[in-house]
């Protein structure tokens, strides 16, 4: 009787709820959904981590060649094809060891969004938000696709978490596990390696009596996250003679961001401003006596694209993307902020399709706000959209739009109790995820800003809950 009683509190527990509520909605999706393990393999990014990983596991070599030789690779940050390679050799080679780990790290993911959320708010908001990110599309798609999502959320999501602790309790140990953490993130995608400068911001207005201890607290954290990324750095010193991060900025600056502006510009479509770029960069490439050639990827021997590899390269494309930013800074701003819009109302659902073997629909989303031509890319989208579809994105469209309108609310009421400290942890998250990656206009880069999101929005649900059964007050630094 006693161990009875002892199982039924222990799946009581909010934290075992939450875990296993995610881990059963990916084992449905997956039984149900998923056709092939090869069809994780989703999209190029996919193709290139999976062969990253598997020249680590057989060759020991950072690369993406599918035969010899192997060019080393600046483009890809190591920690996902590291952590896509052990995972490979422990299952020696079969695919479906990717979703379930995946599935492990959303579902802890879910568990951090209740602790952070109880931490800031009430356990209440806490036990919500980790509901329904538990729930989440967007996690369900993620655990199934090879891409950096799910680890770079979860490392991201971790790295804020002892950010909050640090700051509630001033432990330095907390504020070391947050810097480590966030420069496992950044190594795991790019887009996380200006946030520091968000975090640096935060130590300095947030915590510490005095100001020089203030400064030592910062300094600590900029040595840490430092140390993190040094390994990569040196090895891209010693194997391309530059310690960069990447090389990817390059290629991203010009051939999507300026690319949105130029279709914009031109009224032209994203392909064709996106050629036209790439034949001016390789022009300019010419005239300074630096090669045009660029990394050739294959997967079972077919080519799948080109992309820029050498650091020399990469800065002409950044430059050259600078130089066209500032000449229409108005219009590129209203460019990147648009892919705000199609970022938030980007539906995960599309991916079902392929999962189950079927060609993605294609909402176009992004083109439809930067070029302009609404009226005739809704009529054709209606003319072309599948009903089925159709219906799954609206209702994954209504979920989202329910979450921003309670989001308002939350702001309201956080800026009304003068809960200032922990609304600005979340915005910062929030706006810093959504912003940087707003050009591409799509679910997969609004995926790492749903924790917070939801964490807003479960505060939210609530309050209006708390009114029928009142809760003990919130645990927010205020």
């Amino acid at each position: 009787m006693a161990l009875r009683h002892d199982c039924l509190n222990f799946f009581r527990r909010p934290v075992i709820i939450i875990f296993l509520l995610s881990a059963l909605t990916k084992i449905i999706f997956g039984l149900v959904v998923v056709t092939d393990a090869e069809r994780i393999i989703s999209d190029p990014d996919s193709i290139g981590y999976y062969r990253l990983a598997e020249n680590l596991r057989h060759h020991g070599i950072f690369s993406r060649c599918e035969r010899p030789p192997f060019i080393p690779d600046n483009i890809i940050t190591p920690v996902y094809p590291f952590f896509l390679a052990i995972l490979l050799a422990m299952a020696r080679g079969s695919l479906w060891i990717v979703p379930i780990a995946q599935g492990i790290i959303n579902s802890l993911a879910a568990v951090l969004v209740f602790k952070m959320g109880e931490r800031l708010f009430n356990r209440r908001a806490g036990f919500i938000a980790g509901i329904c990110y538990a729930l989440d599309s967007s996690a369900l798609i993620h655990t199934f696709s090879i891409l950096t999502e799910s680890l770079f959320t979860f490392l991201f999501l971790l790295a804020n978490f002892f950010l909050v602790k640090y700051i509630q309790q001033i432990s330095f140990k907390s504020l070391a596990l947050a810097a480590l953490l966030f420069g496992l993130a950044t190594l795991c995608r790019p887009v996380g390696l200006y946030y520091p400068v968000i975090v640096v911001i935060i130590l300095l207005c947030t915590i510490s009596a005095t100001f020089p201890s203030r400064v030592k607290n910062v300094t600590l954290y900029v040595l840490l996250f430092t140390a993190t990324l040094s390994p990569w750095l040196i090895r891209n010193k010693l194997t391309f003679g530059v310690a960069n991060l990447t090389s990817i900025q390059g290629n991203n600056l010009l051939l999507m961001n300026v690319a949105h502006l130029k279709a914009a510009q031109e009224g032209i479509s994203f392909a064709a401003a996106e050629r036209r770029l790439e034949a001016e960069a390789d022009s300019v490439l010419l005239a300074q006596g630096i090669s045009t050639e660029k990394l050739k990827l294959e997967y079972h021997g077919k080519p799948y694209g080109h992309q820029i590899n050498d650091p020399q390269q990469a800065r002409v494309y950044q430059k050259l993307a600078i130089e066209k930013i500032m000449a229409s800074p108005l219009l590129y701003l209203r460019v990147h902020l648009t892919g705000l819009i199609a970022s938030m109302l980007d539906a995960s659902v599309r991916d079902i399709y392929h999962f189950r073997g079927q060609e993605r629909p294609l909402l176009g989303l992004r083109s439809l706000f930067v070029t302009g031509e609404m009226k005739s890319a809704f009529e054709k989208l209606l003319r072309q959209i599948d009903h089925s579809y159709l219906v799954l994105y609206l209702l994954n469209l209504g979920w989202l739009v329910m979450h921003y309108v309670l989001i308002l609310f939350t702001l309201y009421k956080l800026i009304k109790e003068k809960k200032i400290m922990s609304m600005s942890l979340l915005l910062a998250s929030i706006i810093y995820l959504l912003f940087i990656t707003a050009p591409q206009g799509s679910e997969r880069f609004r995926f790492p800003a749903m924790p917070y999101l939801y964490m807003l929005s479960g505060l939210s649900l609530s309050y209006w809950r708390q009114q029928a059964s009142p809760s003990p007050s919130g645990r927010g630094p205020g």
